[in-house]
């Protein structure tokens, strides 16, 4: 008995790993190092991005009627809203690496 809950236990992660996988394949990178992000253009061109993304990542919700295209809708805001964080932190630090600017008079 002392070796079948060892093997129970292996056998039980590698049912689960799969599905761990599973959700990441939606999973999309955002490129930011060719913006500038201490600029408002660079901002909105990082905005543009991350929702192009977000619509991507959620393309395989299906929008053939309305309340599809509300589903996909509801996805998008959700994985925007889930990387504002982030999204938040990196132009924080951008734009405190710019620093104060001094000029002479």
């Amino acid at each position: 008995m002392k070796i079948l809950l060892p093997l129970a236990a292996i056998a039980a992660g590698f049912l689960a790993t799969p599905s761990a996988y599973a959700e990441d394949t939606n999973a999309r990178i955002v490129r930011v190092s060719d913006l500038r992000l201490d600029t408002a253009d660079g901002v909105a061109k990082f905005d543009r991005r991350l929702a192009i993304a977000a619509k991507h990542a959620c393309a395989s919700v299906v929008d053939f009627d309305r309340a599809g295209r509300r589903a996909a809708k509801t996805c998008q805001v959700d994985t925007i809203a889930a990387f504002t964080p982030q999204r938040d932190t990196l132009i924080a630090s951008a734009q405190a690496k710019r620093g104060v600017e001094l000029t002479a008079r």
